[in-house]
């Protein structure tokens, strides 16, 4: 499926989480790397705070972030941008 294009606006550390995720395209990042990449080695290490962030990053991304198609949630591990 092939997404529209749009100008969409997103606060810049759902930037750097999308950039990094992209980077790492259809691969499982699991939550202590994506932690460590936006937030840094001495940032939060709760994954509730990855948890919302990446919910308002499906919101802006997906069709229906219900049915997520392109940042899915890898249960225990952690997310995978999809593509294609």
């Amino acid at each position: 499926m092939k997404m529209a294009a749009l100008v969409i606006l997103i606060p810049p550390l759902n930037v750097l989480n999308g950039t990094t995720m992209a980077r790492q395209s259809g691969k499982v990042l699991t939550h202590n790397f994506l932690l460590k990449e936006v937030w840094g080695p001495h940032g939060v290490r709760e994954t509730h705070y990855l948890r919302v962030y990446m919910a308002n990053l499906r919101r802006k991304i997906e069709y229906d972030s219900a049915r997520p198609q392109h940042l899915l949630t890898e249960q225990g591990i952690g997310y995978r941008l999809v593509t294609e």
